[in-house]
């Protein structure tokens, strides 16, 4: 009970965190061949929703608010390579990790009750990428478990002394793309801006007052995303 009432707390202030009340639902579900194939279903079936009944989602919304907020999220969408590229970078390499986490550890994972959770966001980002900032919610914990994951690969001793130049590597691959993605020039889309400056909080969180150039930045850098793909 006290989740919900602090999931709330946080849907007050912002209507995606509706996203962080199903959570529990999926911490006893674990990543195997059944849930595996569960997921390709919802897929297909969560594709074919969007491309014969694009209506039907916004519907059973149950307020103007979050059938707003659908709809703004939803008019990004890629192609089929944008796809198969968030695929690869958001689900394929993630999973290969858990899979050698798993193999390396023997043993139960670290906030295992949210890996299944993490690929159903990512199959709902894979058809609608406007939804990649639900990805948001489980930052910190991605963060702390590929930490864990490299301390854990730097302790074994199958690599004996390169263990830590194998370490350094998978770090600096995995850093670099996201500090040139962030540190990125948007002065194109609104002058003196960069891509982080899209993260930036609201002006106030009482009227949700927003920086007007956070929108522009947004939505820009979508259609030309989307363009490129």
């Amino acid at each position: 009970m006290k989740y919900y009432s602090l999931a709330a707390v946080a849907f007050l202030f912002h209507s995606s965190a509706i996203i962080i009340f199903t959570f529990p639902l999926f911490r006893n579900i674990r990543i195997d061949k059944r849930s595996i194939g569960l997921l390709i279903i919802g897929f297909v079936i969560l594709n074919a929703i969007l491309n014969y009944f694009p209506t039907l989602i916004q519907t059973i919304l149950f307020s103007e608010r979050l059938s707003n907020r659908f709809e703004t999220y939803s008019e990004f969408k890629t192609d089929i390579n944008g796809m198969l590229n968030i695929f690869f970078y958001y689900a394929f390499l993630p999973y290969l990790v858990v899979a050698l986490n798993n193999k390396i550890r023997r043993r139960k994972q670290l906030f295992e009750e949210l890996h299944m959770l993490y690929f159903v966001l990512v199959m709902i980002v894979v058809s609608i990428s406007g939804f990649a900032r639900m990805l948001n919610y489980l930052t910190p914990f991605m963060i702390i478990y590929f930490a864990d994951f490299l301390n854990t690969l730097y302790q074994r001793r199958t690599f004996s002394q390169l263990s830590g130049q194998v370490v350094f590597l998978i770090l600096l691959v995995s850093t670099i793309p996201k500090i040139r993605y962030y540190s990125a020039d948007t002065s194109k889309f609104y002058n003196g801006t960069h891509r982080y400056n899209l993260y930036y909080p609201y002006t106030s969180i009482f009227n949700k007052e927003e920086y007007r150039f956070r929108d522009i930045i947004f939505r820009e850098g979508q259609k030309e995303s989307l363009n490129r793909d």
